[in-house]
């Protein structure tokens, strides 16, 4: 049997019209959160709007903007990688493009793990074997970039799965992988992990920024996406994983502070959950679910060696991203079931 997904888009009595964007993964403002208000307090046929099926398989996000909805899906039945736009209004079919070959990925893992970023212009797409393309609301496609083919194999243990970031005009994507080749690659390039910055509109890399870490082994490998927030006064991109926070520049993407988190150096300490700020704290969830962890962004970026604020380690989180909201950080701990 083919297995199959529903989307399932759960509404009030609010006019959908009013109702806000959710334009990449983490939502607006890169933090689980939103300013939309009049939500339904429960999720059941009283407040089911439409469900349509997805074909196929897919670990991403959905992704809104206006009355457009963006999913990601791969087929193995179709040996295709898809991107699809239905509508968020009844959830009809605009468009869906096979955009790329399915390939197997690692342990069982999706290959369409990374979830959309989207504007007015467009939604750009990206998947676990490294391709990324822009479409436009209407379904023409923009361009599309070959990570692998640029800049060699994404090797990770598990899927690759940051989602790319827009913000301001710009588009940022992050790999981090670790530098071995996998047996049978011919690529003779660098391997280290990097930053990219890219002009949305015609897909243009305006750069690429490596990232290097002495990191060991798996913990390389970072899952984590990227996020955005105001550090003493000044918007920084920050990056968490491969054992180091480090905090860029938004035009040139140029590292301007890096702190190294690890305990100890551990081989199997992969980061996936990404990280939230607030409050003038930026909150990590230490891989393995260790802890939970703050950092004061102020002491990050003046290079102080000791920025945490606090840790907190009864109940913590290996995979499920916080949420900042009022000055409380909520988590789930997933092997334990347990919301702090």
């Amino acid at each position: 049997m083919r297995p199959t997904l529903l989307a399932l888009m759960i509404l009030t009595a609010v006019s959908f019209s009013f109702a806000a964007d959710w334009p990449q993964f983490r939502g607006p403002h890169l933090s689980g959160t939103s300013e939309e208000i009049g939500l339904p307090d429960r999720l059941d046929p009283s407040t089911l709007l439409w469900k349509t099926p997805l074909p196929g398989t897919g670990e991403s996000t959905p992704v809104i903007v206006g009355d457009r909805v963006y999913l990601t899906g791969s087929e193995q039945e179709t040996q295709a990688l898809f991107v699809m736009c239905v509508n968020a209004a009844d959830g009809k079919l605009h468009w869906k493009k096979n955009v790329s070959r399915y390939v197997e990925p690692p342990r069982g893992t999706a290959v369409a793990s990374p979830s959309p970023a989207a504007d007015a212009s467009g939604v750009v797409f990206s998947f676990s074997n490294g391709f990324l393309v822009k479409f436009d609301p209407d379904g023409k496609q923009l361009w599309s970039h070959d990570l692998v083919q640029l800049y060699g194999p994404l090797s990770l243990l598990w899927s690759y799965s940051s989602s790319p970031v827009l913000y301001d005009g710009r588009l940022y994507v992050v790999v981090m992988r670790m530098t071995d080749l996998p047996e049978g690659s011919d690529f003779f390039g660098s391997m280290e992990s990097y930053l990219l910055g890219i002009d949305p509109a015609d897909g243009q890399i305006r750069f690429k920024i490596e990232r290097p870490t002495d990191a060991v082994y798996e913990s390389n490998d970072g899952h984590t996406t990227p996020i955005v927030t105001a550090v003493d006064g000044q918007e920084q991109l920050i990056i968490y994983g491969a054992d180091h926070i480090t905090g860029h520049d938004l035009d040139t993407g140029k590292e301007v502070w890096r702190h190294h988190f690890a305990k100890e150096k551990k081989r199997m300490d992969r980061a996936i959950a990404t990280p939230v700020a607030g409050g003038g704290l930026l909150y990590c969830m230490y891989p393995r679910g260790d802890s939970v962890f703050a950092c004061s962004l102020s002491k990050l970026a003046a290079g102080d060696q000791a920025p945490r604020v606090w840790t907190y380690e009864k109940t913590a989180p290996d995979v499920p991203s916080p949420v900042w909201v009022d000055g409380y950080l909520y988590t789930i701990a997933e092997k334990k079931k347990t919301l702090t």
